[in-house]
């Protein structure tokens, strides 16, 4: 899973130019052990294209927003069929209410 995982931190970094975060996306997808699944949506409900690498019995899947190339997820199951996720936002502002009452 090195490669895969490396390319998982890559992506998770929120200033990956897009042309870099394009080139891991072709590096996930030529990866031996990595299949592609499109049309998934992730634990947030985002939808989103899937790059799974298997060793069994483990799994790791990256969930890519197909329009901007960015990590929205990445889920986890481990030997024990146990899932785990982490999900990546983009930073935002919020407005807020400064008046005084």
């Amino acid at each position: 899973m090195g490669v895969f995982t490396g390319i998982g931190d890559l992506l998770a970094q929120p200033n990956t130019p897009s042309d870099v975060r394009r080139g891991l996306l072709e590096l996930a997808a030529e990866t031996p052990g990595v299949t592609l699944r499109s049309g998934i949506t992730d634990p947030l409900g985002q939808p989103g294209e899937g790059f799974t690498f298997e060793v069994k019995p483990s799994t790791e899947t990256l969930i890519i927003d197909p329009d901007t190339g960015r990590l929205l997820t990445t889920v986890g199951v481990d030997e024990r069929g146990r899932t785990s996720w982490s999900a990546y936002v983009r930073a935002a502002s919020a407005p807020t209410n400064t008046a005084t009452p």
